[in-house]
């Protein structure tokens, strides 16, 4: 999974023994890991001990949020990087973690000014925390998705989600700016389970991806 950053880097989550995170006898070097990646392939740094789910650059580039899957005793978290403009200055602490609800945290995207982090994962919950403190701040009705949420796209304006679930739905949710969530429009079953969803600019349209 690649991530591009306007600088002309990468983030890359390898999929390195993506299924061996179930065994006590797990080899954490070879977790899925995070890592800026230049142009060329280059790498140029590796967040250790951060088993990747999603990666978003904030706007601006000086931030990473990244997900992690629970592992044995440890909950799934959101975390925050600083990036650094020289790698050589790169360091692999947060400056913010957030434990996260059961379950793997699939998608997790900056609100508007890089203030908020919205998430969304197998609860089918979506979830709005502030970036600086980690507080929770909304978080949508618990009945309001059946299935896991598998993908999350915001429009450009931050005014509306869309969310795609192992469901088979695809739902445009409004709460983007104002804190508050309302489905106003969506697709109730697809062919398949949603895997991966888009706006078009303006948000005139939308886009998702199932696996038949």
């Amino acid at each position: 999974m690649y991530l591009i950053d306007k600088r002309g880097g990468y983030l890359d989550r390898s999929d390195e023994a993506a299924r061996s995170t179930s065994s006590r006898k797990h080899d954490v070097e070879s977790e899925i890991r995070a890592r800026v990646v230049s142009p060329t392939g280059a790498q140029l740094y590796t967040f250790n001990r951060c088993s990747a789910r999603a990666v978003e650059f904030s706007v601006g580039d000086k931030l990473v949020v990244i997900t992690t899957d629970p592992f044995i005793e440890q909950p799934s978290t959101i975390q925050v990087k600083r990036i650094a403009r020289d790698p050589s200055d790169q360091s692999g602490n947060s400056v913010l973690t957030i434990k996260g609800p059961h379950g793997r945290i699939n998608r997790a995207v900056w609100g508007p000014l890089n203030k908020t982090i919205i998430s969304a994962g197998e609860d089918a919950v979506i979830r709005i925390w502030d970036s600086e403190t980690g507080q929770l701040l909304k978080e949508s009705d618990k009945e309001g998705g059946q299935k896991a949420v598998t993908s999350l796209a915001k429009s450009i304006d931050w005014s509306h989600f869309l969310t795609g679930s192992l469901d088979k739905s695809a739902k445009v949710v409004m709460g983007g700016r104002k804190g508050f969530f309302e489905e106003i429009g969506g697709v109730k079953k697809a062919f398949g389970p949603i895997n991966a969803i888009g706006f078009q600019s303006l948000m005139a349209e939308a886009s998702y991806f199932t696996r038949d």
